[in-house]
């Protein structure tokens, strides 16, 4: 019994470690200015499939990782009323 929930542990981690890794990409493409970016963010963040990736996008380290980028990106998903929501409580925008 042990050794199944250590295991679904194991799944779980790997599993947020991938969708990490992925909202990292896609916040780095943000970081780097590049064109397709803002689009490719909000279809992901706004994305039902997506919300892993939603939820790391709005914590602190995510926000951290975006303190450089334009307050546009911000305005862009503020459009969306699911993201102003997440977005409305964070110093950041």
């Amino acid at each position: 019994m042990k050794f199944l929930i250590v295991l679904c542990a194991l799944v779980a981690v790997a599993s947020a470690a991938a969708v990490c890794k992925e909202c990292k990409w896609l916040a780095q493409k943000v970081k780097n200015g590049n064109p397709k970016s803002h689009g490719e963010c909000t279809n992901a963040f706004n994305d039902g499939t997506t919300e892993a990736c939603k939820d790391w996008f709005w914590s602190f380290p995510c926000i951290q990782a975006l303190k450089a980028v334009d307050n546009i990106v911000c305005e862009d998903l503020m459009r969306n009323k699911t993201a102003h929501e997440s977005c409305e409580g964070n110093l950041f925008c």
